[in-house]
């Protein structure tokens, strides 16, 4: 499906034909290097087409080749990266007999479209079991090496949980970033004194800290663990600044609060 969108995309007016036309006298080139120039078209499909349209003695390196070559010769590493596609170019033009080229290509698509699938290839009916590293070693599920996945950042953040009887002092996010707009419990800056910091920045006067264990939430691209710290608060009538709510247990239970908030004070009573 990816060659034939490139190759769609190639077709348009303003790109492949326009180029034919411009530079090879309107005449579709048959050299497998010059073919890969063309716009939408990489060196597999490019010597996919000079084998099968002009004779070409040329492999290719579709997926299903990959895979199949990367088994039968236990080649670790992502196909994808420069050094092993560089291998499989090689070991794939090593391979090529001298006659019925376009045979053996189609052939070796087949092979690995047909019997030696990514999730369950059927050894049994291929007939280079015999000689196939991977299925020796018992490690097709392994092979080819898949993707390395990228590593998920992490963040780290303290928040207050700061309690005055049975209510929990809130502090309304700002509108954008995450938890936009939502009540949340205030954040300690890294390196920040938390007595020092309630005091002077949120009017609060705290007694005991006690850190509550870690946990993890987990966003779409990044990693959020959290510090909790339970502090006994002075009694408050009131929040001294308008984005701040004291919460009773009735009043959280209705409140708009992040996941990961919610699940926290839902373990304080």
């Amino acid at each position: 499906m990816e060659r034939a969108g490139l190759l769609r995309a190639g077709a348009q007016p303003a790109s492949l034909r326009t180029v034919i036309v411009a530079d090879h006298a309107g005449q579709f080139p048959r050299d497998p290097a010059v073919i890969a120039t063309l716009p939408g078209i990489g060196r597999s499909t490019a010597n996919a087409i000079a084998t099968f349209c002009f004779g070409a003695r040329e492999p290719i390196l579709d997926g299903n080749v990959k895979r199949v070559l990367c088994r039968v010769f236990g080649i670790e590493g992502y196909p994808g990266s420069a050094a092993v596609e560089k291998r499989l170019w090689q070991d794939a033009s090593a391979l090529l007999p001298q006659d019925d080229v376009p045979i053996y290509i189609q052939a070796q698509m087949d092979l690995g479209a047909t019997l030696c699938t990514r999730s369950r290839p059927r050894c049994s009916a291929c007939p280079v079991a015999d000689l196939c590293i991977a299925h020796r070693a018992g490690r097709t599920q392994a092979l080819p090496t898949p993707k390395a996945k990228k590593a998920i950042p992490e963040r780290k953040v303290t928040l207050l949980v700061l309690i005055a009887g049975n209510r929990i002092l809130l502090e309304q996010r700002p509108p954008t970033g995450i938890w936009g707009g939502l009540l949340s419990l205030p954040e300690l800056p890294e390196g920040s004194d938390a007595a020092t910091y309630c005091a002077s920045r949120l009017g609060v006067k705290i007694g005991a800290v006690s850190p509550a264990p870690t946990f993890l939430h987990v966003f779409t691209h990044f990693r959020l663990r959290i510090q909790p710290l339970l502090c006994a608060a002075e009694p408050q009538p009131l929040a001294t600044e308008p984005n701040l709510r004291w919460l009773d247990p009735a009043e959280r239970a209705h409140a708009a609060l992040p996941a990961p908030v919610k699940k926290l004070l839902s373990a304080i009573p």
